[in-house]
């Protein structure tokens, strides 16, 4: 593989990543509070959350000098789901008593392998078909912005070239 390749292939996996934690997480996090507002106002809130927590879990750790890949991740893990079920009201007590209810079933006997990875994948199953349905939504609805857009900048460059014709030579005298 060539060098350059090499170099494309890993700005745009840091690109993507640096997008889905400044971005995409904070979008996840603040539903509750961006719902309703214009893509435009959702985009700038979700920048600047995103920004302004990667910067203060990385300096945190800096200053307890913990700081390295795995800390960095699972702090912003763990953060990003505290965070979101505290903005969005769910129980955290409430879920983490179902879950130790399950894993004590489990341990004990009373409720089966198959049982337990039935009921994981039930809870993965919703989980996923809620945020298919959120991306969809938003990936849709940016698909939509952009066919506008694209009409809209067709039809004017259109109508610009048919009834005003530009004229190179008018642009290079200027």
């Amino acid at each position: 593989m060539l060098m350059s390749t090499l170099v494309i292939l890993r700005f745009t996996g840091i690109f993507a990543a640096y997008t889905g934690i400044t971005v995409l997480l904070p979008e996840i996090m603040f539903r509750r509070i961006l719902k309703g507002r214009r893509l435009s106002e959702q985009f700038l809130m979700s920048y600047t959350f995103g920004n302004f927590y990667i910067i203060n879990i990385v300096f945190a750790l800096q200053l307890l000098h913990i700081s390295n890949f795995f800390t960095l991740t699972a702090v912003t893990v763990l953060m990003s789901i505290l965070i979101g079920l505290k903005v969005n009201r769910i129980p955290l007590r409430r879920k983490l008593a179902e879950g130790k209810k399950i894993f004590c079933r489990l341990s004990d006997g009373s409720l089966g392998i198959r049982s337990a990875v039935s009921k994981f994948g039930e809870w993965m199953k919703s989980g996923c078909r809620y945020f298919g349905k959120f991306f969809c939504r938003k990936g849709i609805f940016f698909f939509q912005k952009f066919v506008r857009f694209k009409k809209t900048l067709y039809f004017c460059t259109r109508n610009s070239e048919v009834n005003h014709p530009i004229n190179i030579a008018e642009w290079s005298s200027w």
